[in-house]
């Protein structure tokens, strides 16, 4: 079988045909080779690059450089999409095309991926002509788009609800709110420019997109100003395009809660080795419960903020373990009563101690925890979809009899405190070691990246103890974690009726030490500190 090379099919990385015919030829003869079903066109921000670029799928096959009249790359583009496939427009703002870019495949495709904020499909012949006039004519040419339609105006208006679309912002533009006069204070901006010459200007899709709901922002004055004119060039029509998605998703988002289920929702925070994290805000706790389809029932429960006298003595912490974890499962328990025991949970603290607060609101009841998520310092979930399984577990096969039973759960990381503390429990007490380590895709601070995986993992932790005891005689599990504060409680959940006697271990300096014994007295679970 021959070996066809496929650098042959770049052409854009040697110089532009400046024949019709030798395009066409060439057209000819690479189709015995590759077949594409989808055609780009990328250019960029020198107007001097104009790359075809010749897909199968999402496939990036070849590609070709043009130096012909207008009236010839017309022929020479429908000659390339002689079967109709669709013709893509994109621009490459803030950039231009180097040479380095052009002779690799990859590097082009990834610039054509993140140019998908501007594009336009060219689905007839007409269309191509006015982009070619376009990118060809006068870069000075004077001259707007279109003025904003009412239809436009409404359409902006109704997709920002009437607040600033800037990130972080989202003041509200219905009021002055010195005066409290009401009226509409809001301003609108194109993301890409209406003017060719303008700051955010781009040939043809500045006069086709300059009446497009989608290509204009609705701002508040400051933020009009900001991308304008204090800092236009830290703002590409892709950074704002990008902006005005993120809001109209996010509000979308929000809103959508308006039929959601009503929960409470409680607060806990404990301090961890003295450092605390800070409340949930509205915003946070509204996308935390998006994914139970639930929202907040009335005010945040703050049971426990982290100012309290523990963040100086932490091993008064460990003293008084038992009486914490004890009251706040109670204050939990007792005010859900008339929800069907049915809550969110914003809780942090040490690991042991939010086992064990699992361990008491068990799993017969709805009482979900939320995910303090590390990288972007905020109460969130980093994926919307269920993962299942996102760990594996080894040693399963390797069990036989053992009074004890060692449980390394690495989600946040595989620590080697764990590992020394694991090896040292089997050789003093001849305990077996299973390890449910995170896959490398999810190892980190988000390994449960989905409340429903938490619940899943939690059942499926529960069996693990359940026939521990049952078809391993299992007396003493040793837990030893290194996860997240929501993976903890859902740890704690899974220990139940017909388990072995759980002992938690807790990180102290460069070892694992005992912190909290885990007991069922055959209708609840009981909390004991080690002896």
């Amino acid at each position: 079988m021959t070996t066809i090379d496929t650098k042959i099919f770049n052409q854009a990385m040697d110089a532009p045909f400046e024949q019709l015919d030798k395009v066409l030829s060439y057209i000819d003869d690479i189709k015995k080779f590759i077949n594409w079903n989808t055609i780009g066109i990328l250019s960029d921000e020198s107007r001097k690059n104009l790359v075809i670029l010749l897909f199968n799928d999402s496939d990036l096959l070849g590609t070709l450089r043009l130096n012909l009249d207008i009236e010839e790359c017309v022929k020479s583009i429908n000659a390339i999409s002689e079967n109709h496939q669709p013709i893509t427009l994109r621009f490459w703002q803030g950039s231009s095309l180097q040479k380095e870019h052009l002779e690799n495949l990859v590097h082009l495709k990834e610039i054509w991926d993140s140019c998908s904020a501007i594009s336009s499909l060219l689905d007839n012949s007409q269309k191509i002509v006015d982009f070619l006039t376009e990118y060809f004519s006068d870069k000075n040419k004077i001259g707007r788009g279109k003025n904003f339609t009412t239809a436009t105006k409404n359409k902006v208006w109704n997709d920002g609800h009437g607040r600033c679309m800037f990130v972080g912002c989202g003041e509200s533009l219905k009021y002055e709110f010195l005066s409290g006069t009401e009226g509409n204070f809001s301003y609108l901006a194109h993301n890409v420019a209406s003017a060719v010459n303008g700051e955010r200007g781009i040939p043809y899709f500045s006069s086709i997109l300059s009446d497009e709901p989608d290509n204009i922002l609705l701002l508040c004055d400051k933020h009009h100003r900001l991308i304008d004119k204090v800092a236009a060039a830290d703002y590409s029509a892709t950074t704002l395009a990008l902006m005005r998605k993120e809001f109209c998703d996010l509000a979308e988002n929000l809103l959508d809660g308006l039929s959601f289920e009503a929960v409470p929702v409680y607060t806990i925070l404990w301090p961890v080795n003295g450092q605390f994290v800070s409340n949930p805000q509205l915003k946070d706790i509204a996308s935390s419960l998006s994914l139970l389809k639930s929202r907040i029932k009335g005010q945040e429960r703050c049971l426990t903020d982290s100012n309290t006298p523990y963040r100086k003595k932490p091993e008064k912490f460990n003293e008084d373990l038992i009486d914490l974890i004890r009251d706040e499962a109670d204050q939990i328990l007792q005010g859900t009563k008339r929800d069907g025991y049915k809550a969110a949970l914003f809780a942090f603290g040490p690991m042991p101690a939010l086992i064990g607060l699992g361990s008491l609101l068990g799993n017969k009841n709805e009482f979900t925890p939320m995910l303090r998520y590390r990288d972007s310092s905020s109460w969130l979930w980093p994926h919307n979809n269920v993962i299942d399984p996102f760990y594996e577990i080894k040693g399963l096969d390797l069990l036989t009899e053992n009074d004890d039973v060692v449980i390394c759960a690495n989600f946040t990381a595989i620590a080697e405190p764990i590992q020394n503390r694991a090896q040292e429990l089997k050789e003093s007490v001849g305990a077996a070691i299973l390890e449910i380590t995170a896959l490398p895709e999810y190892m980190g601070n988000g390994a449960i990246p989905n409340p429903e995986s938490g619940r899943k993992f939690c059942a499926r932790l529960q069996q693990l103890l359940h026939d521990l005891k049952n078809k391993h005689n299992t007396k003493r599990v040793h837990l030893l974690v290194c996860a997240s504060n929501a993976a903890c409680v859902f740890i704690g959940q899974a220990i139940d009726l017909h388990h072995p006697e759980i002992i938690v271990y807790d990180f102290a300096k460069e070892t694992m030490v005992a912190r909290l014994v885990i007991k069922n007295n055959g209708k609840t679970n009981e909390l004991e500190l080690p002896s």
